[in-house]
């Protein structure tokens, strides 16, 4: 890209961001109930749509861990630690190779305990021995470390020390070892938690700072880092992080104000935060963010005037309330939970008799997502999903909004004046078209309109509208 290429009408980019562009649709799949049970949750996907979470077994009550395998559409009850039918379970997060993590009942605790569940199925087994100092495990996510053969959950443990708090803490599975991660302030009288880890081994959570409000904290090679730059009186939480090392969580600036949802991203000048905003209305509101994929793809959840807690969907950070996305929806969503790189979505919504119901969504439209990392002067990745498999997909990009014809297709136009191709990926098992794009330095602070095509069978993604970092 030359210099000149990046000048362009402020008003023109304006208008690109509002425009009405191609709005990304999803296919629901309710996952079903246990035996004898009438609610589920849904909290977690692998990259091949299986889905963990937890349904009740007993009518409304007495939850068990389920793993659901979307190529057979088996619901599988995981069981508890202690065997015994009656006790409860639930299983949070899932690696790429179906190792699940979760909570059960055990002998011996009043506490909840945190297990790990390899495949093939067979009974649950625990995480393993708390740190040196600590009892109770509780287990939150689990991934497999690139190119280690460990597989890392994390969550925390309660001190054994008087006055002392729950802290993070990480167990890697296959070395059966354990850690407490400490806090903030290095004292033991704060406490704090873990959510989410990534294939890096990196650790989001949050920690409490002596007087001061709570923070996001990132875990990296020892060092728990705080990444809310924002002078305090301020508050945030971490919930989950992708493999580029951007986090999705939740902030608020004063107790006074409502917390919305937000994403940390690490720039030049140090960690930035981006408030997501939330569905809006007339009485103050509330969004909250659970997860999000390697494109930057967060969901979670946000009150509304008309229905309280509704599922969300942020996409190049525009909100979405992913029940306008689902045509024709039997149920309605009130939270997402967890997302993979194919913007295959879990959560839970409700049925017309009040019950929770577990469900997946499936990309129905092709769908752009922002360029990651998002940095001028380095290799990006663009990621376009709900593609044909095997068929390819054209990355095109601008600088200002028009309408121009895609050729072979009668009526079918991208949303970019004068639009070049950036380069073309064929579209994987799991219609994920994956683009790696150098960006030069010379774009720091430049928006680009960039779209997916994919010409064979006349499908045009969503417009994205992105300022390079």
């Amino acid at each position: 890209m030359s210099r000149q290429h990046f000048v362009c009408a402020v008003s023109l980019l304006l208008a690109a961001v509002g425009r009405a562009d191609t709005v990304p649709q999803f296919t629901l799949t309710q996952i079903g109930n246990l035996p004898g049970g009438t609610k589920s949750w849904a909290w977690d996907v692998t990259p091949d749509g299986d889905v963990v979470g937890d349904a009740s077994t007993i009518g409304h009550t007495t939850p068990h861990a389920f793993y659901w395998d979307a190529l057979t559409t088996t619901l599988t009850d995981l069981g508890t630690l202690t065997g015994i039918a009656g006790d409860e379970s639930r299983a949070y997060g899932v690696s790429f190779d179906q190792y699940t993590a979760g909570n059960s009942d055990a002998p011996g605790t009043t506490e909840k305990n945190g297990f790990i569940y390899p495949p093939p199925f067979g009974p649950l087994t625990a995480l393993g021995p708390p740190p040196v100092g600590y009892r109770d495990p509780n287990a939150q996510d689990v991934e497999l470390l690139a190119g280690a053969g460990v597989h890392r959950a994390v969550g925390w443990a309660l001190a054994t020390t008087p006055g002392s708090e729950p802290h993070a803490a990480y167990w890697d599975y296959e070395l059966g070892t354990a850690l407490s991660l400490g806090t903030l302030t290095g004292s033991p009288a704060d406490w704090s938690r873990a959510f989410g880890v990534n294939e890096l081994g990196e650790i989001v959570g949050f920690s409490t700072r002596s007087a001061q409000p709570s923070h996001a904290f990132l875990m990296r090679g020892g060092q728990m880092i705080d990444i809310d730059p924002r002078p305090d009186p301020s508050e945030s939480f971490a919930c989950g992080i992708n493999r580029a090392s951007q986090v999705a969580g939740n902030h608020y600036s004063s107790f006074t104000l409502p917390s919305t949802a937000c994403r940390f991203d690490e720039r030049r000048g140090g960690w930035q935060l981006t408030d997501l905003g939330t569905l809006g209305g007339m009485e103050p509101h509330y969004s909250y963010a659970h997860d999000l994929n390697d494109g930057a793809l967060i969901v979670g959840w946000s009150n509304t005037d008309e229905n309280g807690r509704t599922a969300t969907m942020w996409l190049n950070d525009q909100i979405y309330d992913l029940n306008t996305l689902v045509p024709g929806a039997e149920l309605y969503l009130k939270e997402a939970t967890g997302v993979n790189l194919a913007g295959q979505i879990v959560g839970y919504g409700t049925t017309g008799a009040g019950f929770e119901q577990a469900y997946r969504l499936d990309p129905a439209t092709l769908m752009m997502m922002q360029p990651v990392s998002g940095d001028a002067g380095t290799s990006n990745q663009l990621y376009a999903v709900g593609a044909t498999p095997g068929v390819p997909v054209h990355f095109v990009y601008g600088f200002t909004a028009g309408s121009t014809p895609v050729p072979g297709c009668a009526g079918l136009v991208v949303d970019i004046a004068s639009p070049k191709i950036v380069g073309s990926a064929v579209a994987d098992s799991r219609g994920i078209a994956n683009l790696s794009a150098a960006v030069p330095s010379n774009a720091l602070g430049v928006t680009v309109l960039i779209q997916a095509v994919e010409q064979p069978s006349c499908l045009v993604s969503n417009l994205v509208s992105y300022t390079f970092q």
